[in-house]
This record gives C-alpha cells, structure tokens and sequence, in this order.
C-alpha cells in the first residue's frame, strides 16, 4: 500500500525563486500526487512570502501540485513550533510520513519516493537522511548525514566535498540527520515527540536524532534521495548565542548524571575555549548570554521536565547512543592549526578513555 506523506515547508520572508523551485520539484516528483500534501507554513506575519503562496502557490493545489495546505502565523513562532504545526496537522491527518524541506532546498523527482522506500526497508529507521547536495554545485556534498560531537557540537558530514569521492551505503547509521531535508516516520514522533519548542531555532535536529536514538529508533542514509540546499555557514552572533544555548540544554538534559560527571573536564575545558573563540570572533557577549541562561530558573524547569521525559523514553544506555558519537571537530569554520594539531588530538583521546566508562 502506497504511503501517505506530508512535505512541510517553513518560510519567512522568502524569497519567490525558492517558493517557486521547491514548487517546481514537487510537481516533477515521480511519488503518487495523491498521496502527498505538501504544508507550508508562514511565519512573516502576512508578509510577501504569504501573500506570494496564497496568490501562486495555494491556486494550484490539486492541480499540478500535490494538495497545498497553508498556515499564516500572526507572529514568528519560531523553527520548531513553525515545523511541528505542519507536523501536528500531518499526524491529526494519519499520514505514514512527513518530510521538513527546509525554505532553501527543493528535491529530486525520485526523493520522496527513494527515502520512503528505505524507510520501508528498515523499520527501525525513525529518520531516514537523503543525500543532501549543495544547490549552486550539485557534485559537491552539503551533508551526507551529520555526526555528533561527544561535547555536543553537531557536526555536518563531508561538506564541499564530492559526491563521487566516496562509496555510500543505504541504511548507514547516522548521528542525526539535517533538518534543512529529512522524513521522519510518524510512528516515531508520535513515540518520541516532535521538534524542541524550547530551542526556539537550531539544534532541534540534533536534539531529535538523540531522542530518537534513545527511544531505541535509528537515523539513517538514503544516498539515492537528493535534496539540493541553498547552503551557506553564517555566522551571526544570533545565531550562536542559540547554539550555544542549545547545545548545552541537550547535553545536560539528555545526559545521565554519571556521564555528565564523566565528560565534566571536557566540557569546562571546551566552553573556555569556545569563549576564547567568542572573544575573537566578536560574539563573546552570546557565549556569555548563553551561560546566564543556564542559571534563570526557567532553564531549570525545562531541564528537571526533559529529564523526567528522557528516563520515560530510554530504551538505550548512554554508552549504546554514544556508540555513534565522534571525538574530533571537523567544519570549515574551525579548521585551524590549534584544532587540527592540538585540540582535537586532545578531544579524541579523551573521548576513546570516556566512552569506556559509560
């Protein structure tokens, strides 16, 4: 029986090319139409990106697009509670899967139905990753599944290399995958959860795939489904002071107490290193706006909460979730002779010593 899937679309002030590439993908898609709505929701508080899909978008729902379900948020609610209304309406509406496409990226005709058909393969696939290609240069790699670093930091695999320089195999285990083009299984949200609504925006990926992986689900590669993504590293100071947030509320609240303990030298001795990045890269305020966050009652709250839900869903220890856990940094941004010749030869022992003891 053909699945039933739901593309969801989160846009904000976006720009028409992307709005009318994605559409245009959709319409190419070789998956049955009728077995496919495609959810767009607008967080510009009925700014042009609105008025752009309800005068050019929604007229062809049905038609030569699969079915088009609009939401208009009168207020930005943010990555995560953007993404899960679409969710929520994909679940509320039985559909088997859904796929977050994020509002830079379109797909290949054969996508949907290449990651469904894995998914179908592998039932223990919570997330299955499509090989994600940068939009601008289709023989290069954005990611080909992210890892993550046993501190926390989510790292994008071979990115900017070729394609062709490596040998993918369908069903990979994976650290998580990229919001930017993933479909989950509903049967594993519904399990799990949806996105991290406390995280506002970034990390929310990341902060799935360890849910997922804790709850006993697996994410995993479907190198035959492409999504080809607008990609480009911007570092905003925004942008970090979430990161940076995020990154330390999953570890804490994700964590048993004992690994914390564990990796408690690592952590300190990275978050003054991160600092000292902060400072020279002009961001050192956010990192510092990110470690009082972690002392506003309200943190706490969330992290006691999320504790109590991770010990409901365990069905792995942190020893089998961190099996997939990376000890070096690896991402352009990064790749300086400190980290290369000091730091991560330092982080990777360290973590071969820990992951022993979990």
């Amino acid at each position: 029986m053909t699945k039933r899937v739901a593309v969801i679309s989160l846009t904000y002030y976006d720009e028409p090319r992307y709005l009318n590439e994605a559409a245009l993908s959709l319409t190419e898609t070789v998956y049955p139409r009728d077995h496919v709505a495609w959810v767009i929701v607008d967080n510009s508080c009925h700014g042009p990106s609105a008025r752009y899909v309800r005068e050019h978008i929604v007229p062809r729902s049905g038609r030569n697009l699969p079915e088009v379900i609009f939401v208009e948020n009168d207020e930005n609610v943010g990555f995560a509670k953007g993404n899960n209304q679409g969710i929520r309406w994909a679940l509320d509406h039985g559909y088997d899967y859904v796929f977050l496409l994020n509002n830079d990226a379109k797909l290949a005709p054969t996508t949907i139905s290449e990651a469904v058909r894995v998914a179908e393969v592998h039932p223990q696939a919570g997330a299955v990753q499509p090989m994600i290609l940068l939009w601008n240069d289709p023989t290069r790699i954005n990611t080909s599944g992210n890892d993550i670093h046993y501190l926390g930091f989510g790292i994008t695999r071979n990115l900017g290399e070729f394609r062709t320089s490596y040998a993918y195999r369908e069903g990979e285990r994976i650290g998580y995958a990229s919001g930017a083009g993933v479909l989950y299984r509903a049967k594993a949200l519904r399990d799990v959860g949806l996105l991290e609504e406390f995280f506002w925006m970034y990390h929310e990926d990341l902060e799935m795939g360890w849910r997922l992986r804790l709850a006993g689900w697996e994410s995993i590669l479907a190198p035959s489904a492409e999504v080809f993504h607008d990609y480009e590293f911007r570092r905003s100071t925004k942008k970090m002071y979430w990161m940076e947030r995020n990154r330390l509320l999953t570890h804490i609240s994700h964590l048993s107490w004992r690994s914390l303990l564990l990796l408690a030298p690592a952590l300190l001795f990275m978050e003054a290193v991160v600092f000292a990045g902060a400072l020279s890269g002009g961001w050192g305020g956010q990192k510092v706006r990110s470690w009082l966050w972690m002392v506003d009652p309200c943190c706490w709250r969330y992290i006691r909460k999320t504790r109590k839900m991770i010990g409901q869903l365990r069905m792995q220890s942190d020893r089998e979730v961190c099996a997939l856990f990376v000890g070096r940094i690896k991402h352009q941004e990064v790749d300086r002779f400190f980290v290369r010749a000091l730091l991560n030869p330092s982080l990777a022992l360290y973590w071969i010593i820990a992951k022993r003891c979990l």
